[in-house]
């Protein structure tokens, strides 16, 4: 649990009541400051249709579907704070997202490894075979391997652009993204970004 929201736990009681009962929450949601707390993101409260708590890379997320976006997001537990179960009916927001009752949980941490909102993306990366476990921690089984020549191997897989873009960069000396070729472009001006700030001493 860490240090700067020791109320999690209490967070997920809430939730897992209100999915049960299809209820909406209200929460405040923050951003960490330099001074190790909680700042509030933005002023107003987000009220949420919950529909599941997931783990991912050792956090708690919710997923749910918001009164403003269409679309489902992502919200960290750690993040929330003053998290209200309230008596509205929750919104059905199966349509959205496959089956909100059948989830299908690891296409969704394949998806999205880093829990960041929006599209999903294929993309082939040329990586070496030894890296099969760090694809596997990853990913799960929720990728391809499309091409092998000696220890180099070609994986084909579905991510999060966003995601997907951070975990590049993570790995970058053991990994190359092919496609999409808007992604490999990005890389590119990531790593003169980082190679210029390496060099100004």
């Amino acid at each position: 649990m860490c240090r700067w929201n020791n109320r999690i736990q209490e967070w997920q009681d809430v939730i897992n009541a209100a999915i049960e009962n299809k209820k909406k929450i209200r929460f405040f949601y923050n951003d960490l400051g330099t001074d190790f707390k909680l700042h509030l993101k933005r002023q107003e409260p987000y009220i949420v249709s919950p529909c599941r708590v997931v783990s991912a890379n050792e956090k708690l997320y919710l997923i749910g579907g918001t009164e403003e976006y269409d679309d489902v997001i992502n919200f960290r537990l750690d993040k929330m704070t003053d998290v209200e179960y309230l008596e509205e009916s929750s919104r059905d927001i199966s349509n959205n997202y496959a089956s909100a009752r059948e989830l299908k949980l690891p296409q969704h941490r394949a998806e999205k490894i880093y829990m960041y909102s929006g599209e999903s993306v294929w993309a082939e990366i040329r990586t070496t075979s030894d890296m099969m476990w760090v694809l596997t921690d990853w990913f799960g089984t929720n990728f391809l391997i499309k091409e092998e020549a000696g220890d180099s191997i070609t994986v084909l897989l579905k991510c999060n652009y966003s995601a997907l873009r951070h975990w590049v960069l993570q790995y970058g000396p053991y990994v190359e993204i092919i496609s999409p070729l808007t992604l490999r472009d990005q890389i590119k001006i990531d790593v003169q970004v980082m190679w210029e700030k390496y060099n100004e001493l």
